[in-house]
């Protein structure tokens, strides 16, 4: 296995976790910074990620006069600049409307593939994690272990609406105890 290096490594926080007094392009460009790559390429890769995200015409903006949607896709637009090795998700598309996380999940699939990046991610949604991941831990309740490791083999693109895609469902609520209501 190829050696861990933090450097190589990006997050994406569920609060957005942008810095207000930037704008989108110098918070996008947070994540190259010191690390040696010639100013010009830096600016090149800040612009090639902004057309990614669809954040070009916004790129001298700041986080107040964004959208939810818009400040989380210079979150994610600020962890895949790098083109890092290990990219750690907080529950990214939480806080989104149904279109523009299903836009930003297929983003974040294409750029996965085309950097071999990989992508771990916290999610409380069983359908997105079955439609995101190759590997799904279900962990316990506090304190926290992983009770079991779903291997999920199912062809991309993923079809939501097949009968593996819901039998890998129901595999993995298997895994969960029933919640007490009473």
């Amino acid at each position: 296995a190829p050696e861990y290096k933090p450097e190589r490594t990006s997050f994406v926080f569920q609060d957005f976790g942008i810095l207000p007094w930037l704008t989108v392009e110098q918070n996008v460009a947070l994540n190259l910074i010191g690390n040696n790559t010639p100013a010009a390429e830096q600016k090149a890769a800040v612009r090639d990620i902004l057309e990614v995200f669809h954040l070009t015409k916004f790129a001298s903006r700041h986080p107040h006069e964004l959208s939810g949607g818009m400040k989380q896709r210079v979150g994610l637009a600020r962890a895949f600049v790098s083109k890092p090795d290990v990219i750690f998700l907080d529950e990214p598309f939480s806080e989104l409307d149904f279109f523009t996380a299903t836009s930003l999940r297929q983003v974040l699939l294409d750029l996965r593939a085309a950097s071999n990046t990989t992508v771990i991610m916290v999610s409380h949604y069983i359908d997105e994690a079955v439609t995101l991941a190759d590997r799904i831990a279900v962990f316990s309740d506090r304190p926290s272990h992983i009770k079991a490791v779903v291997e999920n083999t199912l062809p991309r693109p993923r079809n939501t609406r097949s009968d593996a895609f819901y039998a890998l469902e129901d595999t993995i609520l298997g895994h969960f105890d029933p919640i007490d209501l009473a």
